[in-house]
């Protein structure tokens, strides 16, 4: 009956309000159906995760006291998805540089400067761009990953503002952390159903109901503040239902995640929940189970 109460309340707790913000040092999603990805902002700009919406840009920044629409740079996030056309960062840079070409910029131009290495050892590799119509200079870090070319875009509309917020720029690349393959197993329907009993049989255990208390107490309000934040960005056709399996390692850290269905709300949700820290534990290997149930 506790785990049925658990699902109940994190279906009900989804009415909590979406996270949509404004906030300095703020750190910002984007995701999609192959892709889930973390910038921060550093100290003086904040993320922007509304103003830009209606433009299907999701994740921006500024410089404190500026505004998406009025701010001198901007930084933004976006995600192209490897296929014939573009199956490189060379491809893509060249297909930005040939697009702005075609719409009047014909001294537009794309230049490679050295990689920035992130401490994980992850690859940007970087593009400065300049020559457009408006006298906007720009750069661009490409992230390579499985199945799209995650990307951050820096916009300043003079040379000056560009060399004046570059190193914060560096700052936010540093900062790049894919959610998508990080934590992230692939597992057909019938291993997932084989995952979840044995989930459901460690909460069975006096010790397992215990701990999933311990887990509720902590992560309840969570729970409800990364579902109102997904169905904040997703329109109503993408806000459904799914499970979600956590191991869940001694130490508290999650090890391994699945979803059944993967979509853009799940990756979402697994996206901002894997990095959680969880109660430690003494039970060895433990998997928690969320069936989460959209009702309106």
């Amino acid at each position: 009956m506790r785990k049925l109460m658990f699902f109940l309340l994190a279906a009900l707790l989804w009415a909590a309000p979406g996270h949509a913000v404004i906030e300095e040092m703020g750190t910002g999603m984007l995701f999609g159906d192959n892709h889930s990805f973390n910038v921060t902002a550093p100290r003086g700009w904040v993320l922007d995760n509304q103003s830009a919406a209606s433009q299907g840009v999701y994740m921006t920044f500024y410089p404190v006291g500026q505004t998406w629409k009025d701010s001198p740079v901007v930084v933004y996030g976006k995600a192209v998805t490897k296929e014939k056309e573009i199956k490189t960062v060379e491809d893509q840079v060249k297909s930005v540089v040939d697009e702005f070409h075609s719409i009047g910029s014909p001294n537009y131009t794309a230049s490679r400067q050295p990689s920035i290495f992130l401490p994980d050892g992850k690859e940007a590799i970087l593009y400065f761009f300049e020559g457009d119509q408006w006298g906007n200079y720009e750069a661009a870090a490409y992230f390579e990953e499985a199945a799209t070319i995650n990307y951050l875009v820096f916009n300043a509309r003079n040379k000056k503002m560009f060399d004046t917020h570059l190193p914060a720029f560096k700052k936010m690349i540093l900062s790049y952390k894919n959610t998508y393959v990080e934590n992230g197993q692939v597992v057909d329907e019938e291993n997932f159903k084989k995952l979840a009993a044995f989930a459901k049989r460690c909460s069975e255990t006096p010790e397992g109901r215990k701990y999933e208390n311990q887990f509720m107490d902590a992560m309840g309000q969570d729970i409800a503040n990364y579902l109102g934040n997904c169905t904040s960005y997703l329109s109503a056709e993408k806000i459904t239902d799914f499970d979600i399996i956590l191991k869940i390692e001694p130490d508290g850290k999650i090890s391994e995640t699945y979803l059944n269905p993967v979509n853009s709300m799940s990756i979402c949700f697994r996206g901002l929940i894997v990095n959680r820290q969880m109660p430690a534990h003494t039970l060895g290997d433990y998997y928690e189970l969320l069936e989460i149930k959209i009702r309106e």
